[in-house]
């Protein structure tokens, strides 16, 4: 699958150390919706009115269960997790996730037009 982006996780185990896994997400318009809808309660266009932190933890987690589902795969992990995720992730998996947003709002403003190319045409 082309689509799918392997980041680096941090897991603790043993109390305050930490170890690194492999975990695949699939960051796509669908995802967002998903966020939207189950994690962050709200409506899509309302998601940008919301914490930068809990966006990021909806979508990692919406990516997560997302891509277990297109892999035919049974979640390990919960929403505690994505939490955990988020405030440890090491600086190549953010650069990693920074990146796989920008595709995915760019690819959002194309399908569901954004005011600033309105009023550029």
């Amino acid at each position: 699958m082309d689509d799918v982006v392997t980041l680096k996780m941090p897991f603790r185990f043993g109390g305050r150390f930490f170890k690194e896994k492999d975990v695949d997400f699939i960051f796509r318009i669908g995802t967002m919706e998903d966020a939207c809808d189950y994690y962050l309660k709200c409506r899509f266009e309302e998601i940008k009115d919301r914490d930068p932190g809990d966006v990021h933890m909806a979508l990692l987690f919406a990516g997560y269960i997302f891509a277990c589902q297109r892999q035919y795969r049974k979640p390990k992990y919960n929403f505690n997790h994505a939490v955990f995720w988020v405030t440890n992730m090491n600086t190549d998996s953010k650069a990693k996730f920074v990146k796989a947003m920008e595709e995915l709002t760019g690819r959002a403003k194309e399908k569901f037009g954004s005011k600033d190319v309105e009023k550029k045409k």
